[in-house]
This record gives structure tokens, sequence and C-alpha cells, in this order.
């Protein structure tokens, strides 16, 4: 098994996926007795690895993508919010809770929100709230998605000969 790959906390009957997060660290999340791990952790260690392997979930196996994503704040800082960037451009993952999870003893939540950004939990996780606040963060998101008209693209236009012209000079 490759230690860079994801850890998995199984909830309600899908996994989550934590980001950032290095071998050995799985204690910093404190796991909720009633959790049931579904195998041997494994970690994402940056947002490269993990957008690939979402990005093939998304479009292989789109009911099976995981819950949530948790996110160490520190490698989105690290990484300009790539993860998060990426993410909003994919259809079926901006629909994704994206949770993002401060290890530091300062409060550093106005660096953790931008637009996508759903909240901002510091470590030991609080299960017991998570679990609620995932479910309020799905079904708003599933509402969304519904309010929100289909992204259309305008048909192509054909340009008048006087400005094709103009620019070319």
């Amino acid at each position: 098994m490759n230690m860079y790959s994801q850890v998995k906390v199984q909830t309600e009957g899908k996994p989550i996926v934590f980001v950032g997060f290095a071998p050995g660290e799985e204690s910093v999340l404190t796991f909720d007795p009633n959790n049931k791990l579904t195998g041997e952790p494994s970690f994402f260690p940056n947002a490269y690895s993990a957008f690939i392997w979402l990005d093939r979930q998304s479009r292989e196996n789109p009911e099976e993508l995981p819950e949530a994503l948790f996110v160490d704040l520190d490698q989105l800082l690290e990484e300009n919010f790539l993860l998060l960037n990426c993410l909003q451009r994919n259809p079926y993952l901006r629909t994704l809770p994206f949770i993002v999870v401060d290890r530091s003893e300062d409060d550093r939540r106005e660096l953790a929100f931008r637009p996508g950004v759903d909240d901002c939990f510091h470590t030991p996780l609080p299960w017991p709230r998570l679990r609620k606040r995932l479910a309020f963060l799905q079904r708003y998101k599933a509402l969304l998605l519904n309010l929100l008209p289909p992204e259309e693209t305008l048909p192509p236009r054909a340009l008048p000969p006087g400005k094709r012209i103009f620019d070319l000079v």
C-alpha cells in the first residue's frame, strides 16, 4: 500500500478523504469511537495527488465520491488553494463539502475562508458536531445544485471580415 494515498473514515456509508496529513498523524484527527475505519489508513500528501484521484472517481464512479474532503490549512496555504480551485471547475467535485483542518494553536480561520471552503475546524475534530454539519452541507449543496441554472455555452459567432482584418493589422 502506498503510504501517500488517502485516509478513509467511514461515515454514513461513504468515505471521508483527508489531504495533507503525513503517515502516523491520524491520532490528530481523533476519530469518533462509533466510526468504523474501512481498512488501513493512507494519505494524500498534496493537492495534485488528491485531485488526480478525485477527478478519476468523478469520471468513472461519480456515485462513489467521498462524503467530504478534509484538507490541512498549511497544505492549502503552501499550494495557494490549488485543490480548491481545481475542484471548483469540476461539476461533480464542486459539490463536495470542503472542510479545512487547522492544527495550529493560533486562530487562523480568516486565512482558511475563501469561496468554496465550507468550514474550518481545529484538531481534534469534534465528530458528533461535524456529522451534523456535514449532513447540513450535503443537503445545502444538493439544493444549490438544483437551483443553479445549467452552464450553457454560447453558440459560436462568425466574426465580420472587417473586425478580423482590423485584429490582424
